[in-house]
């Protein structure tokens, strides 16, 4: 190749082409929309941000609590502290899909939640839910929540 430099000779220069790979990162955005509705304000909300995500080349999934049984903390003797309390590892006496939302939330990078508020207070989806998650604060959070 060959340039002009400021003082108007013509000189010769060597061109290195150089062959970087580069690699590309896709992050993965959770919606967690807490609404009594199938498709309520919540819903609609939390979709218009995640594709907003996705157009800017983010992965997406949308969560729909109204779509999955999850029951809030009852009848049990803290089989979730178990361990620490007692020693042994005991399992929750209440069933529901609340740990299969512990699993996509540990897979995404950024959350997005939908709460609505009825009359001051949030949703009984949204209480039953949080309320299940004392289980995940007892424990070190990396082991849920963090990548490695």
């Amino acid at each position: 190749m060959f340039a002009i430099s400021l003082s108007g000779k013509l000189r010769k220069y060597k061109v290195f082409k150089l062959n970087i790979e580069t690699t590309t990162i896709i992050m993965r955005a959770l919606g967690l929309v807490f609404s009594a509705r199938a498709h309520g304000n919540c819903y609609y909300c939390i979709k218009y941000c995640l594709d907003l995500l996705e157009k800017q080349g983010f992965k997406v999934q949308l969560v729909n609590a109204y779509d999955y049984e999850i029951k809030p903390c009852s009848h049990c003797s803290y089989e979730c502290f178990s361990k620490d309390i007692r020693g042994i590892e005991e399992r929750c006496p209440v069933n529901g899909d609340a740990p299969r939302i512990y699993a996509q939330m540990s897979d995404a990078d950024i959350l997005i939640s939908g709460i609505p508020c009825y009359r001051g207070h949030t949703s009984n989806l949204y209480r039953a839910f949080i309320e299940r998650t004392q289980s995940l604060s007892w424990e070190e959070p990396e082991k849920m929540f963090m990548k490695n």
